[in-house]
């Protein structure tokens, strides 16, 4: 909210009430903000208006006009002390306006040198922001090359997975068909044995059988060769069936291996999520930041430039004082020699038998 010219005149009264010199930092720091371009003119008006007001009012009193009518002498030392009077208060103003303004001054060089070092820590600070930033895009594109690099990992870890799967299915199923065909090897040997004895007990029965003993002898030896080989087959298939298992069991524990490998990446990447939803998160912040002091140093920037031009003003203000204490100067002395015609015409007026005082 701007400061308007009424609360800076109220300001500058309030201090001089409590004792203390009206300047543009007293009062800046009393109305709490406010520029300096804002205040010094109100200021300067205001201490002019002061000055008018309180300046003596060169006039002649009652008791000079009463000396007047009753002696010549009197009346030149009346106006002699009046001239006198005069000079002290011009030079006194003289000298006042020349104290305010250096003052204002020293107090703008002051603001000005403070403004020249902010601007300098926040170059600094703008500097630093920049260069965190670069850090942190460089760590988020890392964390990005990682993060696909893990995906494509992950994709193949699943992949290789889907593999064993197919391949433990297989191995399932080729366990299940021996299973089946070592069941029925099972079966015809059982049913073989059976047949062995029957053809023992027909042998054993009766002589008139003896062809068909051997008959049945040889069919029995074909049937014990075929069971041989139909054992060795079992036998095979058995051994078949063993490694099959060991397949099995070596494939379970690769497929546990590799889910525990996939969830630990898993972990991994949402952890990388993380540390990357974090690093954005900071990352928008330094921004926010970033963009926070472009601000303020484009603010900073405005009030240098508002007081490079109050310097200005107040440079040709010093310049039109200092031409002022020189007409002062002047009129002092033109003051000075109407003052010594005065002492000299009293002398006169003394020394040619004028009234006496």
């Amino acid at each position: 909210m701007a400061i308007t010219r009424d609360e800076i005149i109220q300001a500058a009264e309030a201090l001089e009430r409590d004792g203390e010199k009206a300047t543009m930092a007293s009062v800046r720091e009393f109305l709490g903000g406010g520029s300096f371009a804002t205040i010094s003119p109100v200021l300067r008006e205001w201490k002019e208006g002061r000055k008018s007001t309180q300046s003596v009012v060169l006039e002649m009193p009652g008791e000079l006009k009463a000396v007047m009518e009753r002696q010549g002498s009197e009346f030149w030392q009346a106006a002699s002390r009046l001239a006198n009077e005069k000079l002290i208060t011009v030079q006194t103003e003289a000298d006042n306006a020349v104290a305010d303004a250096q003052a204002e001054r020293d107090e703008t060089l002051q603001e000005v040198a403070r403004l020249e070092s902010a601007m300098a820590n926040l170059g600094d600070q703008v500097a630093s922001a920049d260069k965190q930033k670069e850090e942190a895009q460089a760590a988020h594109n890392q964390l990005q090359t990682e993060t696909i690099r893990l995906h494509e990992k992950l994709a193949g870890s699943q992949a290789e997975i889907g593999r064993l799967r197919d391949e433990v299915d297989r191995v399932g199923q080729e366990k299940d068909r021996q299973a089946g065909e070592a069941s029925r090897l099972q079966g015809l040997n059982e049913e073989l044995n059976r047949e062995l004895a029957e053809a023992r007990q027909q042998a054993a029965e009766a002589s008139r059988l003896r062809v068909l003993n051997e008959e049945m002898k040889r069919e029995l030896n074909e049937a014990r060769q075929q069971l041989d080989a139909e054992r060795q087959r079992a036998s095979d298939n058995a051994l078949e069936a063993g490694s099959l298992k060991r397949e099995l069991e070596q494939s379970t524990a690769a497929q546990e291996r590799l889910q525990g490998s996939l969830e630990t990446q898993q972990t991994e990447t949402l952890a990388l999520k993380t540390s990357t939803a974090t690093l954005e998160a900071r990352l928008e912040d330094r921004n926010g930041k970033v963009a926070q002091l472009e601000t303020e140093l484009a603010d900073l920037r405005e009030v240098w430039q508002q007081d490079v031009q109050q310097t200005a003003n107040l440079t040709a203000e010093r310049d039109a004082g200092k031409a002022r204490i020189r007409e002062l100067v002047k009129d002092f002395g033109e003051l000075q020699q109407e003052n010594k015609t005065l002492l000299l015409v009293n002398a006169k007026l003394k020394n040619g038998g004028g009234l006496s005082g």
